[in-house]
């Protein structure tokens, strides 16, 4: 409870007296704004039902929470809002502006105040995301790497790249797959360029058995050879 100095004849409602001092009486309820939970949906499961706590215990009975890293980025950034309230709420008790009700609140902040114009707020939320987006791109050039070793044609390394980076995971983990099964028999001349191969998605193709003689299959033939004419 809060002290509030001087001496008074009459108590407010809502206040106890004890030894020269008001102290206000805990609330019953508050406030909770979209913004909070603006704020509050980036962290993990865990994270957020932390800082749903410490809201309540601070916007009820004052109590300052102990918070782990993340969570206490955002709450720094919800507290002074909910201690806004809480003032206004002790100046009513003490006599000041006349009010409708005990959760008399200032308007909302707007949404850049949760968020912080600078961003300070959110840098360790936008760490974490930073760190998947950063995992996600190792995973796959170590992919393409993967692709390039097992593909028998290397032309133009860089386009292919290109195009092995727009395709999904799953696609990627299908052109690296099928090329043993498509192009282990066949010579590296016949093998599309690599870029052709991943843009066109032949990995979904139908593999064409070869033989020794394939090159020169065409020539033998059991027709009747045409007339020479003179």
């Amino acid at each position: 409870m809060l002290p509030i100095k001087g001496s008074f004849s009459n108590p407010c409602p809502g206040c106890c007296y004890q030894s020269g001092f008001f102290f206000t009486l805990m609330r019953d309820s508050f406030v909770f704004y979209r913004s909070f939970q603006r704020s509050i949906q980036h962290l993990e499961a865990s994270e957020q039902l932390e800082v749903y706590h410490a809201i309540i215990a601070y916007a009820l009975d004052q109590v300052e929470p102990e918070l782990t890293r993340y969570s206490q980025a955002v709450w720094e950034a919800i507290k002074p809002q909910i201690a806004a309230n809480q003032r206004k709420y002790e100046a009513g008790l003490r006599g000041g502006k006349p009010k409708a009700n005990q959760d008399l609140t200032i308007p909302e902040p707007s949404a850049n105040l949760m968020y912080n114009d600078n961003g300070n707020d959110n840098e360790n939320v936008n760490e974490k995301e930073n760190e998947k987006d950063n995992e996600k791109e190792n995973e796959n050039v170590q992919r393409f790497d993967q692709f390039w070793t097992t593909f028998p044609r290397k032309t133009d390394k860089a386009r292919a790249k290109r195009s092995f980076l727009r395709l999904t995971k799953t696609e990627q983990e299908l052109a690296v797959s099928n090329i043993q099964r498509l192009y282990s028999e066949t010579p590296a001349q016949f093998v599309p360029h690599p870029s052709t191969y991943l843009n066109g998605k032949r990995w979904e193709d139908q593999a064409i058995q070869r033989t020794p003689n394939f090159a020169y299959s065409n020539l033998n033939s059991d027709d009747e050879p045409l007339p020479v004419v003179r």
